[in-house]
């Protein structure tokens, strides 16, 4: 977490807007690189009102430190409307982690969500900012803001889940994007359950790039697999983790063939989840600075 958000100590802290509130779970390190952010702790280990809420997890679903939920209505009356994601160091690589870019130093991008698109084209009218869907470069395959975004489903594992309202049954999630994602963590069942989505089919260049989040479990039997006319050509998986990890893929060996992705759960152990989100195809990358990895101090 620390080589995640450290890049931030060099941004002038004028640079978050004074009315922009973010809610995190298990908030970690993260809140001193961005004194200036108000953040909301989803689990209550810094917010009296969460902490004292008198619903809790199930017994059998409890774990020390994170098993308080915040009441209803309460993200709202607080006024989330940001979402902060770790630096990098381009714009482009930016917009394939969240909605929106600004230019917060001479190397260095901040990545953000907000839902209120005017509110964030005022705030940051002192800097350069950049949108995803401004960006022609940018093709969304899913965000899952508003539903499945042409997923077709199979199963009772795979749904599309808000942050802000995690089942009991789960740890703590990081690093997501916006206000929703893809997840066949069962609200109930948990890992139990089995299921999969596939992706509308689409088409890329020579110089086009797959970029999403992926985080979950790392077993065999759960991932994402992108399919080339049918043939499993690649396959991603978590780290047994709750962080949403960033990936890119050059797609110039399976150019001009019908792609489509594929998440899958086939797994029913320990781990047996698999979440994605913020899925886009870069178009034409090539050497624009698109990374692999986030920016590291």
């Amino acid at each position: 977490r620390v080589r995640a958000w450290s890049a931030y100590e060099s941004m002038e802290r004028a640079a978050i807007p004074d009315d922009a509130v973010m809610a995190m779970g298990a908030i970690g390190v993260s809140p001193f690189y961005v004194p200036s952010l108000t953040i909301v702790d989803i689990w209550g280990l810094t917010n009296m009102t969460v902490a004292r809420n008198p619903d809790v997890a199930p017994n059998y679903a409890r774990r020390m430190a994170h098993e308080r939920r915040p009441p209803p209505g309460y993200m709202e009356a607080r006024g989330v409307n940001f979402l902060l994601h770790p630096a990098v160091r381009s714009g482009l690589w930016a917009l394939t982690r969240a909605n929106y870019a600004a230019r917060v130093g001479p190397d260095l991008w901040m990545p953000f969500d907000t839902t209120d698109h005017q509110w964030a084209v005022d705030r940051f009218s002192g800097c350069e900012l950049r949108v995803a869907s401004d960006d022609d470069r940018i093709q969304v395959l899913g965000n899952f803001e508003a539903g499945l975004d042409g997923w077709q489903l199979s199963g009772n594992a795979l749904s599309v889940e808000n942050p802000y309202d995690p089942s009991p049954l789960q740890l703590p999630l990081n690093d997501y994007s916006g206000w929703g994602f893809l997840t066949s963590f069962h609200p109930r069942q948990g890992d139990a359950a089995l299921g999969s989505a596939r992706s509308p089919q689409f088409t890329a260049g020579p110089d086009d790039t797959l970029a999403f989040l992926i985080a979950g479990g790392e077993s065999e039997h759960v991932g994402l697999r992108l399919l080339a006319d049918g043939h499993e050509v690649q396959v991603w998986r978590g780290k047994d983790d709750e962080v949403f990890n960033p990936v890119a893929y050059p797609l110039g060996a399976v150019a001009g063939k019908t792609l489509q992705l594929e998440l899958f759960d086939d797994e029913v152990g320990l781990w047996g989840h698999i979440m994605l989100d913020h899925v886009t195809l870069v178009r034409g990358a090539g050497n624009s600075g698109l990374e692999a990895h986030p920016r590291q101090s």
